[in-house]
């Protein structure tokens, strides 16, 4: 397993910014980069910008990036109940419309890829491409407690620290048991393989080799039943890369976000596996 990475020297540091959206004050992290297709990310389950900062650091070199807290997360207010996944992707349309030029690229983590699935399928003039990363889950993994189980075997294999748990945890704290409760069984449930034909915009799913929450079948079973999907596997690493690998994730997908409008309407790319 390769070894927790952090931003290079020169990433820049994150601005603070709030917006209203939908009603509700939004908090968001953003590069001080502006100019070129806006990178909006999506955080995963329970978690807020701050899990996202190391990876938005590092794509802040080149792009302009926005890392909203979704409603009821991190520090953003919300209505009383957690919106479901649609809910949420039409929230990061709403909030694309809001704060960003459009159409934008999106960059999901984990349980984030059913947000970026359905804000991509809902709303697709506003999503010019998409980066799934960790996309979970296969359909035999999506019972609650074998997706719990399968969460604790790759905390096990990731090169958490105190103070990354300490941040888990207060992420858990502010958004609330229900909150968290309620949004996982939203995320197990949403068929988000139902829903990858109606995907316009080219799309990569990246995947690691260590993963323990998503099989590289499931990776590629992903890939090869969106439109226009492409896969990357990156070696020596497990799910959580926005957060523990910033480099090498933006690394992997820095081409991708880089392409032409014309270089993506080339048509499919194959299957790779990158070290």
């Amino acid at each position: 397993m390769k070894p927790k990475s952090s931003p290079r020297q020169a990433a820049p540091a994150l601005l603070e910014r709030v917006a209203v959206v939908n009603g509700f004050e939004t908090f968001a992290r953003v590069s001080a980069k502006r100019g070129g297709t806006p990178v909006v990310m999506i955080h995963g389950q329970g978690v807020s910008s701050r899990f996202e900062s190391p990876i938005a650091r590092e794509l802040g070199l080149d792009f302009e990036v926005h890392v909203p807290d979704q409603p009821g997360f991190g520090r953003s207010k919300g209505p009383s109940r957690a919106l479901d996944v649609e809910g949420l992707g039409d929230f990061i349309a709403a909030y694309v419309r809001t704060c960003c030029q459009v159409p934008v690229a999106l960059v999901a983590t984990s349980y984030g890829c059913q947000v970026a699935v359905a804000c991509a399928s809902r709303h697709p003039d506003i999503v010019e491409r998409v980066v799934l990363q960790g996309p979970p889950s296969a359909p035999s993994d999506r019972g609650a407690l074998r997706m719990v189980r399968l969460w604790f075997s790759n905390s096990r294999v990731e090169p958490s620290t105190a103070s990354d748990t300490f941040l888990l945890a207060d992420d858990y704290r502010r958004a609330g048991f229900r909150r968290v409760y309620d949004t996982f069984n939203s995320y197990r449930l949403y068929p988000i393989g139902e829903r990858l034909k109606d995907i316009a915009a080219p799309t990569l799913v990246v995947s690691g080799e260590h993963d323990q929450m998503v099989t590289q079948d499931w990776a590629r079973t992903v890939a090869q039943e969106l439109p226009d999907g492409r896969l990357k596997i990156l070696s020596g690493i497990a799910h959580t890369m926005s957060h523990f690998w910033p480099r090498e994730l933006s690394d992997a997908i820095r081409p991708f976000l880089r392409e032409s409008k014309a270089e993506l309407k080339t048509g499919r790319h194959d299957p790779e596996r990158e070290g």
